[in-house]
């Protein structure tokens, strides 16, 4: 996997959840596993895990139009990658 197109995502969500101090701590975990996960991906991604993705795309689609957009810039990146 081409990990510094990843990682540049990864950074990205960073900064948008820096700047969203009004999430709450539920919604951040999430995203804060979402990039764990990501982080640790060698090959095959856990069950469920583009789900999960699709998931938060959603989530925050109303509230924070600007991380939903970085998910599914992330999400579109890894299926590109066959994952």
């Amino acid at each position: 996997m081409p990990r510094s197109r990843v990682d540049e995502i990864l950074r990205l969500l960073h900064e948008e959840l820096s700047q969203a101090p009004e999430l709450g701590a539920e919604a951040r975990e999430s995203l804060e596993e979402i990039g764990r996960d990501i982080r640790a991906l060698t090959g095959t991604p856990p069950d469920g895990f583009m789900d999960h993705l699709r998931e938060a795309t959603a989530q925050f689609e109303e509230s924070h139009p600007r991380i939903a957009a970085v998910i599914g810039r992330l999400s579109d990146t890894l299926s590109s990658l066959g994952i």
